[in-house]
C-alpha cells in the first residue's frame, strides 16, 4: 500500500512536470572566467601566510 501510494505520487509529479519541461528554450548564458593572481591578501596559505599565487576556474549557466 505504501509503495503504490508513493509511486501513484512520483507518477502524478512527473506528468503535471512534463508541460513545464516541454517549453522552448527562450535564452541561454554561459561564461568562462579564469583568474590567475599573486598575493592576495583575503586567501591565506596552509600554513597562516599568505598564499602566493591564487588561480580560480568559474563556469556560469543560466537559461530561461
Amino acid at each position: 500500500m505504501k509503495h503504490t501510494l508513493s509511486t501513484t505520487v512520483l507518477a502524478a509529479g512527473m506528468a503535471l512536470a512534463v508541460p513545464v519541461m516541454a517549453d522552448p528554450m527562450l535564452w541561454q548564458d554561459n561564461s568562462l572566467t579564469y583568474l590567475y593572481g599573486k598575493n592576495f591578501a583575503v586567501d591565506s596559505g596552509e600554513d597562516g601566510r599568505e598564499a602566493d599565487i591564487q588561480q580560480t576556474l568559474t563556469f556560469e549557466h543560466a537559461s530561461g
